[in-house]
C-alpha cells in the first residue's frame, strides 16, 4: 500500500478594487494506491502590504501551482525541535491518519 500525499487548492478570496488574495482555503490529502483516504482542510489570511509587490500577479494570471507555493512558504516555519517544518507536520498528520483507517489499533461496537 503506497500512501502519496497531495495539496489542492479549493479557494480564494481576494480584493475586488486590486486582486489581492488575502485568503487561501486548501486541502492535504492522503491517498492509499490511488485512492482517497482522508483529507484535512485549513485556510491562510495573507497581510495586504502597503504597496504591491513588483511582482505582483493578476487574480486572473494567477495558477495552483503559484497559490500552492504560497500556501507552502508560509507554513514552512520551523515546528518542532527536530527541525520539522509546519507543513512536514500536516503532512505527517495526514500520512498518520491514512495508515490508522487502513490498519485501525481499535475497534467500537459490540462482539454479538
Amino acid at each position: 500500500m503506497a500512501t502519496t500525499i497531495s495539496w489542492k487548492i479549493n479557494k480564494l478570496q481576494s480584493d475586488n478594487s486590486d486582486g489581492f488574495v488575502f485568503k487561501v482555503l486548501y486541502s492535504i490529502i492522503g491517498y492509499s494506491d490511488g485512492e482517497e483516504v482522508t483529507k484535512q482542510q485549513d485556510s491562510i489570511t495573507f497581510s495586504k502590504p502597503d504597496s504591491l509587490p513588483s511582482d505582483f500577479k493578476n487574480y486572473d494570471d494567477l495558477d495552483e501551482a503559484t497559490v500552492l507555493a504560497w500556501v507552502k512558504a508560509s507554513l514552512n516555519v520551523p515546528w518542532s525541535s527536530d527541525g520539522k517544518t509546519l507543513a512536514e507536520y500536516y503532512e505527517q498528520c495526514v500520512t498518520n491518519a491514512v495508515n490508522k483507517k487502513l490498519s485501525p489499533t481499535t475497534t467500537t461496537g459490540v462482539p454479538w
